[in-house]
């Protein structure tokens, strides 16, 4: 959700704009609190969402891709895993997730194979509404 005019305004001044994420990270940065809402799903359903600031969006994917390597080496001794939103290999060119479409259905074949291989557990997950639980202050400190 994106008010429609955001990325043109952003870019009449990026570089200005840029400038001051830059200034408030040297002055220790503190994003704004994400505003909360309830996402329509099919069959009249919903589910937490929530949307975040679009300064605190370019920190954080910043800080995902300063860690994205220790990520992928921490990933990679991983086996039997399967991950419906997989991470992809990291490679210039190549978002760091598959699309939601293509993820889903190779986690599906993927699972399909190792249950008729006899696997002995499977194990489903849906991780929904996490951003309001990640303790902002304590990230902060970590990091």
């Amino acid at each position: 959700m994106t008010h429609p005019f955001e990325a043109e305004v952003v870019e009449a001044s990026l570089q200005d704009w840029l400038e001051r994420i830059r200034e408030k990270i040297a002055n220790g940065y503190s994003p704004s609190p994400c505003e909360v809402f309830d996402y329509p799903k099919p069959g009249f359903q919903v589910r937490p969402a929530s949307r975040l600031e679009l300064p605190d969006s370019v920190v954080y994917f910043a800080l995902g891709q300063h860690v994205l390597d220790a990520v992928h080496e921490s990933l990679a001794g991983l086996v039997n895993i399967d991950y419906s939103y997989v991470l992809r290999p990291r490679k210039a060119s190549v978002p760091w997730f598959q699309s939601r479409f293509g993820g889903w259905k190779n986690f599906h074949e993927m699972s399909l194979k190792r249950v008729t291989r006899g696997a002995a557990y499977v194990v489903f997950a849906d991780v929904v509404g996490y951003y309001e639980n990640i303790d902002l202050a304590r990230l902060r400190n970590m990091l």
